[in-house]
């Protein structure tokens, strides 16, 4: 007894002495806790390397580039914090070169510009030219493809035709002539031909990618021989299927027949359906349901708009066996299938992606009177000429100096007394008028050593002076005619001296400059003035306001007359 309390007393007291050193070590600590902690926080704080404890990683998959946008050319993840790269979830293997996982745009490659719009005399023509590369598909078809049961499954009248077999070979051929088409996205229930999935797993896989349609391939058997012909199932609950099971149909019967002859596609050449159980139209629960469960999983998903089982002629007519024996055969099959749905659902190729999903860029073209048609000039030593828009067929315009004898005759028509240089302006567009956007420009740059206080002009065309601008540069001495209608022009250059504010050049500055000054400026073209008189305020321009300093003037000197008189 003595010798268990002696025992248990030692133990006791290295069990409190344990505890004592633990203690000591939280009271009294070294430091080297407080020292760790410090670095985390700091490494948390860092501004220069905010992921130096961790990364907050995506992952990015592989996606091809387009035009206008990178691809990834491994699938790989990246920082949200700090951007870099990574091969692998743990951060372990960085991307040194960002180029071996990142691909840049394509850039366009633009076709021939085509013509949307043909330009007339008057309006812009647009043109428009495609990308040649297909764009990324916005909305893809979702298809699940099932090769019915496994590969030794439902041998055949003939001994080497299993049914297992032969519709995995459909299968990978229809995914073959599917996958031409850029807008769809293909799952299979078989992998290999030794896949032998359950029934259930097959239709369920369509309802959890999301697939529109599903697709199961099979071949049927009947105990007479002479049985023949394809058979379409349907979901019950999807009537709006109908169209789509009859085109398949018939497409796979047309093929078969033409070489057997008895093919044809039964039940009407419509899609059938088969509910639980198949005499009744409700079975013991109440609840309707598809019978078979291939679609009767696949259509659990709303998404699952289409669910077909395709009996694909009889294995047990020999007629027909022997024609789904050969692969030639069943790649007839699978393109005239895919030919039904690519058309149904609007597939495309890469080469004939429609126009309306094509990058498009646009240009406007001249109206066809334009500065690149032919444009004949015939103009007078110190003329130049712009035809802004000269209209298909050719513009002929010309400035040059009237024959004497024409000069003195419209002079004398013109009551102008005295000498002067008269030109006269044609312009022949196909005989229609010159709008505001399509104007012709002539200036005139006075000699050189030529006084500009010495320009007097005017135009005329039959009072219509409306259609043509006259403007006055004094810096350069030059005069541009702006014009906006075809016709015939006549204007004036005379040398009569300049004299103060004698607008109209009669060697006196009364009433009639005033007149001559508000004519011109009102349009007329029968005004004859002197520009450089006409600009009373001096302010190196034609205007109103020179109107009122004229008044002024002339204001003054009548009373300077009346207070000298």
């Amino acid at each position: 007894m003595i010798k268990k309390i002696i025992i248990s007393f030692l133990v006791l007291t290295l069990i409190l002495s344990s505890v004592s050193v633990s203690a000591s070590g939280s009271t009294e600590p070294d430091g080297t806790e407080e020292i760790a902690e410090t670095e985390e926080n700091d490494a948390q704080n860092d501004p220069d390397d905010p992921c130096a404890l961790s990364h907050d990683l995506i992952p990015v998959g592989e996606k091809r580039a387009t035009c206008e946008e990178q691809g990834v050319i491994i699938a790989h993840y990246i920082c949200m914090r700090c951007g870099k790269r990574f091969y692998d979830p743990a951060a372990s293997l960085p991307v040194e070169d960002e180029s071996s996982v990142i691909s840049a745009p394509t850039g366009h490659d633009w076709g021939e510009w085509q013509t949307v719009k043909s330009p007339t005399e008057t309006e812009a023509g647009l043109m428009c030219r495609y990308c040649k590369n297909a764009p990324e598909p916005v909305n893809k078809l979702r298809v699940t493809l099932d090769a019915g049961h496994g590969p030794f499954d439902n041998r055949g009248i003939i001994q080497e035709y299993y049914e297992g077999r032969r519709m995995f070979t459909l299968m990978t051929f229809l995914e073959e002539e599917l996958s031409k088409y850029e807008n769809i996205e293909i799952f299979t229930t078989r992998k290999e031909m030794s896949d032998a999935p359950k029934l259930e797993s097959r239709g369920t896989l369509a309802a959890e990618n999301g697939s529109e349609l599903f697709i199961s391939l099979h071949t049927n058997w009947y105990d007479s021989q002479a049985a023949a012909g394809v058979s379409v199932y349907r979901s019950y609950f999807r009537p709006e299927s109908i169209e789509l099971g009859t085109q398949l149909g018939l497409a796979v019967t047309d093929v078969i027949n033409q070489a057997t002859g008895i093919t044809y596609m039964r039940n009407e050449s419509t899609p059938m359906t088969r509910i639980e159980p198949a005499e009744e139209p409700e079975n013991g629960d109440g609840e309707i349901q598809d019978y078979y469960s291939v679609i009767r999983n696949s259509v659990k998903s709303e998404a699952c708009r289409y669910s077909f089982i395709i009996e694909h002629g009889f294995h047990s007519n020999y007629e027909e066996c022997r024609f789904l024996l050969y692969d030639e055969n069943l790649r007839n099959i699978a393109k005239a299938e895919a030919d039904v749905i690519a058309s149904y659902f609007g597939l495309y190729t890469k080469e004939n992606v429609p126009l309306s999903l094509r990058h498009v860029e646009y240009k406007e073209t001249d109206p066809t009177g334009s500065p690149s048609l032919p444009v004949n000039y015939e103009l007078e030593d110190g003329f130049t000429a712009n035809a802004e828009t000269a209209v298909n067929g050719g513009t002929t315009v010309s400035f040059k100096r009237l024959p004497d004898e024409e000069l003195t005759e419209l002079c004398a028509a013109l009551e102008e007394t005295e000498p002067v240089s008269l030109y006269e302006l044609k312009c022949t567009i196909n005989e229609r008028e010159i709008s505001q956007k399509d104007q012709i420009v002539f200036n005139y740059k006075l000699p050189d050593g030529a006084d500009a206080s010495l320009l007097r002009l005017n135009s005329y065309n039959d009072g219509e002076t409306e259609h043509v601008v006259l403007s006055y540069n004094a810096e350069d001495g030059s005069v541009s005619f702006r014009l906006f209608k075809a016709g015939k022009y006549f204007f004036f250059f005379s040398d009569s001296g300049y004299a103060g504010y004698d607008v109209n050049g009669d060697g006196s500055v009364n009433n009639k400059d005033v007149v001559a000054l508000f004519r011109f400026l009102s349009g007329d073209g029968l005004a004859a003035i002197s520009l450089k008189a006409a600009d009373v305020n001096e302010d190196g321009a034609n205007n109103n306001k020179d109107v009122v300093y004229l008044f002024m003037y002339l204001s003054a000197a009548v009373r300077e007359d009346s207070e000298n008189g």
